[in-house]
């Protein structure tokens, strides 16, 4: 049976050339951009030949690591050698030393909101208890309880009055 419309643009060099672009960070819309295809064509293709989904992933997955560890040493924070130049006596002298970066809280807040996404997300589930209402987080009664009974002061001894902040 022939087929009827117009020819595939789809060719043997195309996975070759899209791994190159995933790892550079290409996006799908860019790359079906890139190919003059819509993103539908793009998604079909996907779909219908096994080594340009291959190549997608193959592109992917090492760029998506490479993001990885850098996020992962700007969240812990982290050294590396680096070197200053300088002139002396009209010489050029160079100095090694160790340049030091600190931990970046947004990282780390990127890097739990993902790796851990139930203790770390910024919306808790809605839950419902048996009567329909919301039910409050997984010890939330007791964090409220001991917070309510702690002492002000480190010396003030707790008298089981309520907290002036939480009632």
């Amino acid at each position: 049976m022939a087929r009827h419309g117009r020819p595939t643009k789809y060719n043997a060099e195309l996975p070759k050339q899209i791994r190159r672009l995933y790892f550079l960070g290409w996006t799908d819309p860019q790359v079906a951009e890139f190919l003059g295809v819509s993103e539908r064509v793009f998604y079909r293709w996907i779909a219908r030949y096994p080594e340009f989904r291959q190549a997608i992933k193959d592109g992917k997955a090492p760029a998506d690591a490479n993001v990885a560890v850098g996020l992962y040493q700007r969240a812990t924070g982290y050294a590396h050698e680096a070197s200053k130049f300088f002139v002396v006596d009209g010489a050029i002298v160079e100095q090694k030393y160790i340049e030091r970066y600190p931990p970046d809280t947004a990282a780390a807040i990127i890097w739990l909101k993902n790796r851990q996404p139930g203790l770390w997300r910024d919306r808790l589930p809605e839950r419902l208890d048996d009567q329909g209402r919301p039910a409050e987080a997984e010890g939330l009664k007791e964090l409220a309880a001991a917070i309510r009974d702690s002492p002000r002061d480190p010396d003030e001894k707790p008298n089981g009055l309520p907290h002036p902040v939480i009632q």
